[in-house]
């Protein structure tokens, strides 16, 4: 869930 807050602004797939 670290790596959604990372890549918040490009909200890619990684949404598992």
């Amino acid at each position: 869930m670290v790596a959604i807050t990372a890549e918040k602004p490009n909200k890619p797939k990684k949404k598992s």
